[in-house]
């Protein structure tokens, strides 16, 4: 997804549409916590706006560990996220993209490798 330097969608991926459950019409336009609600860790908090985050730091990997996207049919779907500025010619920023990504395989294979070491250990 990228929005603009106040966090407005401008742009919405169809694996993004996917994972959200909104289509690219209906997120254009709206702010970006109004389409892409994350949570952090087991203590179910909201996770902090990444396009704030780009603009407070620049690039970044990752909000916090274990960050959920709940979808719009309240699936939850574990992510991993990135964040970068978009410049201008004068390097200043004019917008965000946020890439994210469904890891719901990756945390099985943790989950299973864990219990393989408790098995053995």
């Amino acid at each position: 997804m990228s929005t603009d330097d106040n966090g407005i969608i401008k742009y919405m991926n169809p694996l993004a549409q996917a994972l959200t459950g909104y289509t690219k019409e209906e997120a254009l336009g709206k702010g970006m916590n109004s389409i892409f609600k994350v949570i952090c860790g087991d203590s179910n908090k909201c996770a902090e706006d990444p396009t704030k985050k780009v603009l407070r730091e620049g690039a970044f990997f990752g909000l916090e560990e274990n960050t959920t996207l709940i979808s719009r049919s309240g699936a939850h779907i574990p992510l991993d996220i990135i964040g970068s500025p978009i410049t201008n010619k004068k390097n200043e920023i004019i917008g965000t993209v946020i890439i994210f990504y469904d890891i719901t395989d990756r945390k099985k294979i943790e989950k299973s490798f864990r219990s393989f070491e408790v098995a053995y250990s």
